[in-house]
């Protein structure tokens, strides 16, 4: 047989619908071309170009598959594409349509299944769908992931309808949604910046958080406050039928604290019962609540054991169901305990002497630490407790008082 490898092979057609090669395969490759150089084993070249009708040229290659690709590109060079597409006039290199299915798929078993790079990485223009569909499909993958190495965003998303006459109805710069983890997760590595920052240069909320059942923001941090607030006026809350501001003490603390004057333009409401100052405890004798003690010199008091003593300064305040509801000059001080200098108070009582109703004056008892009746008007001037609020008809015990010195 003659050898016609490197025999060119030459075809035209004049007709308008016979190919000038046509080659058919039922059991194998209709037409196979292969090249030992550089140069491509099959090229199509179609240089036909209406000057009256741009975009109306003929294809340089028509594929056709009635169950299979159209075109597959194998490439076994990591330096090549499957399939390239080359556009040397402004339009698109590679272009998908699909009349049902997706325009373009790209997968990869590694890495990113479609990669764009350019001034512009992606371009995605959506009719009435989304622009971008972005689906993770794995257990731990992130259905989008943008990375830039410049001091520009990895992500910007702008959105400029703002309808005019409808204020407030413009459309979201982007929107965000997960069934069961954080909407929004920012992360920043930088002290200088936050994890989450809303601008707003119009008069508007910085950020906004809102929940149907759960709290509308929460900051949470582990060495410094959950929630910092800096400007004119440094936090601005507003309750409805519940309190504007709530603050609670997880671990001991204190629920508040201000470095600075309050104004209360309202009422303050104290749930404690007593007005009491602290005092530093001295003498032989422990002071518990409930205890009646004496000045005993300046800033300090001891456990009373004297009768109708001119020198009662009150009753150590916490017995009972009463708790103070305001302490001045607080110290951080095991030996100083509050004293209640008026309101209600629980107090060491002893009924001895005499029986105790209520309403009766009180003073201080040769009992340590409890009042009696002040049955003497003369020796009680000065060194009345205040009223006994209940009675004791014998023995000791305690009882509610409301102090009043005098």
């Amino acid at each position: 047989m003659p050898d016609f490898r490197n025999d060119p092979v030459i075809s035209v057609s004049a007709s308008t619908e016979v190919p000038a090669v046509t080659g058919e395969g039922t059991g194998h490759v209709g037409v196979r071309g292969d090249s030992h150089n550089a140069q491509p084993a099959v090229l199509g070249a179609n240089d036909f170009a209406p000057e009256d009708q741009p975009g109306a040229g003929g294809n340089g290659g028509w594929f056709e598959s009635a169950a299979g690709e159209g075109v597959r590109g194998w490439a076994k060079s990591a330096e090549h594409g499957g399939v390239v597409g080359v556009n040397s006039a402004g339009g698109f290199g590679v272009y998908g349509q699909s009349d049902d299915g997706q325009g373009v798929v790209g997968e990869s078993q590694k890495l990113a299944g479609v990669f764009g790079r350019g001034p512009t990485g992606g371009h995605f223009e959506g009719g009435s769908g989304p622009a971008v569909d972005a689906v993770a499909l794995g257990p731990t993958g992130e259905a989008v992931r943008a990375v830039s190495h410049s001091a520009s965003s990895g992500v910007l998303a702008i959105n400029d309808f703002s309808p005019a006459g409808q204020p407030g109805m413009g459309g979201n710069g982007g929107w965000f949604e997960s069934a069961d983890g954080e909407g929004v997760r920012g992360w920043a590595k930088s002290a200088h910046h936050g994890g989450v920052v809303g601008v707003n240069t119009a008069g508007g909320f910085g950020v906004y958080g809102t929940s149907d059942d759960g709290q509308g923001i929460v900051g949470e941090s582990q060495k410094l406050a959950g929630v910092f607030g800096r400007g004119p006026t440094g936090g601005h809350f507003e309750g409805g039928a519940g309190p504007a501001v709530r603050a609670v003490s997880l671990g001991g603390g204190l629920a508040g604290h201000f470095d600075g004057n309050v104004v209360v333009t309202g009422d303050i409401q104290l749930a404690g019962a007593d007005l009491a100052e602290q005092f530093a405890v001295v003498g032989e004798l422990r002071a518990e609540p409930g205890c009646v003690v004496v000045l005993a010199g300046d800033d300090r008091v001891r456990v009373s054991d004297s009768a109708y003593d001119h020198r009662v300064a009150g009753v150590v305040s916490g017995a009972g169901c009463y708790r103070p509801a305001l302490v001045l000059d607080r110290k951080d001080d095991a030996d100083r305990l509050p004293l209640a200098l008026t309101g209600k108070v629980w107090c060491n009582v002893e009924a001895d002497s005499a029986p105790i109703e209520l309403g009766d004056l009180l003073t201080t008892s040769s009992t340590p630490g409890h009042a009696m009746r002040a049955s003497d008007p003369g020796r009680a001037f000065g060194a009345v407790i205040g009223k006994a609020l209940g009675c004791l008809a014998s023995g000791r015990g305690q009882l509610p008082v409301l102090v009043a010195l005098h």
